[in-house]
């Protein structure tokens, strides 16, 4: 198995692969991926009205022995990635709904032979959590050599961002949830330019806290102001920003008092930094890969924090560029 070499710890580089003969992306079947991409994302399996997995893809570009000489005689691990835009976790509303999940899931896993899943939620909120959190964490209990990801927004997870609603801090439950079920979270770590300038500008004001105990402030990993400006300064702020527990503040409802939450942090070894492989979007949506591993060698030099690898938004765009990305980042420096 190739794997990059950085500072002499071996990283891995994790990609997401469509399969679908999309007309928009590369024409790509998984057995010609390089194997500089070790971590295979099979995008994506969408949940039906009844939590059933349902899943298209071109049988040329992907099939089950596909699948096993990816993982016999490369040692690649390949993940079905669930979910994305339209990946309706809304459906995902009762225990019923849990147990249709999960013996998808589990059909999914034993007949194709993938290593296991990745998760892509964003259709989440205080009522289909909690099912979703149990159905990951029983497949878990019942498969547990399987892998487990999750992919994660710039925002899901910031301590900068207070007690601020929306897209902000979404998947903090979760994660503290299923942080020891999970064996990657992959950072989205692109776009993040009009998000966090609302955090610089639009900031609302914090509520008065109660008396007794006070909440204590957040308090975020990375040094100074956020570097919106500063392409490579970001990915190393919205990278500390998972690693690091904060506590922040939820404002209530007009006099009710604030409800206090905490984020438990996680490994940086099991965290993946999410970029785009191509370059055609602009400073906020690509790094150059030169770059990406001066970020990762400042995120163990400057914060002490040994990253787990990277994750390119698709191999296919990859594969349009003649792998230039893959290509340049695994390639070692010289000395």
């Amino acid at each position: 198995m190739t794997m990059i070499q950085n500072n002499n710890r071996k990283l891995s580089l994790a990609g997401n692969l469509n399969t679908g003969g999309s007309p928009f992306l590369s024409d790509l079947s998984l057995d010609n991926v390089p194997i500089e991409y070790t971590i295979i994302n099979i995008d994506s399996a969408v949940l039906t009205s009844e939590a059933l997995l349902n899943f298209k893809y071109s049988h040329s570009n992907l099939n089950i022995p596909m699948v096993k000489d990816s993982k016999l005689e490369r040692n690649t691990k390949v993940l079905l990635s669930i979910g994305g835009e339209n990946g309706n976790f809304n459906y995902l509303e009762g225990a019923d709904k849990v147990t249709n999940f999960f013996n998808s899931l589990s059909e999914f896993y034993t007949d194709w032979g993938f290593n296991g899943f990745n998760f892509d939620i964003r259709q989440l909120n205080s009522e289909n959590m909690p099912y979703i959190i149990r159905a990951i964490q029983w497949f878990r209990e019942d498969h547990p050599e399987a892998l487990l990801s999750l992919t994660a927004q710039a925002t899901d997870v910031s301590a900068d961002a207070g007690g601020m609603f929306g897209k902000w801090n979404r998947l903090v439950p979760l994660i503290n949830q299923l942080r020891n079920s999970l064996d990657w979270i992959q950072i989205a770590a692109y776009g993040y330019g009009s998000a966090f300038e609302e955090i610089a500008s639009n900031r609302p004001p914090s509520p008065t806290p109660p008396a007794s105990p006070p909440p204590a402030p957040a308090d975020s990993a990375f040094d100074g102001p956020i570097p919106i400006d500063d392409p490579k300064g970001m990915l190393e702020y919205i990278f500390t920003s998972f690693v690091k527990p904060f506590i922040f503040s939820n404002p209530g409802t007009e006099s009710e008092l604030m409800d206090v939450t905490g984020y438990y942090g996680f490994d940086g070894a099991k965290l993946l930094l999410g970029v785009l492989p191509i370059g055609f979007l602009g400073p906020e949506y690509y790094v150059d890969p030169e770059t990406l591993k001066q970020v990762i060698a400042d995120l163990k030099d400057k914060y002490n924090i040994a990253a787990g690898g990277v994750a390119v938004s698709s191999i296919n765009d990859d594969a349009r560029n003649i792998y230039d990305f893959s290509t340049r980042f695994t390639q070692k420096n010289d000395g």
